[in-house]
């Protein structure tokens, strides 16, 4: 599914998620496990896992759609920084 025929609440939600995932695994890696980096990372997978639930038909295209879902996240966060910069210097 191409980035124009998804819908935008779903990218912004897959963004958010994504966010919040790196988040959590920067702070797993400097602070630590603990409760707010395991709420963290539940939150982002969840938030990320429910509309690909509600949608999948398979219990392997569930997973997959979580992952898909939540790489879609970062990358939508780095093309949104990328994009940004690019329009700094253009």
């Amino acid at each position: 599914m191409n980035r124009e025929e998804k819908d935008l609440r779903l990218r912004i939600v897959n963004a958010v998620c994504g966010l919040l995932l790196c988040i959590a695994i920067i702070y797993v890696l400097v602070a630590g496990f603990d409760i707010f980096a395991i709420g963290l990372i539940a939150s982002s997978t969840i938030g990320a896992a429910v509309p690909v639930v509600l949608a999948g038909e398979g219990v392997l295209e569930i997973i997959v759609g979580i992952l898909e879902a939540l790489l879609e996240g970062v990358v939508e966060i780095f093309s949104a920084i990328f994009g940004a910069i690019s329009n700094i210097f253009s």
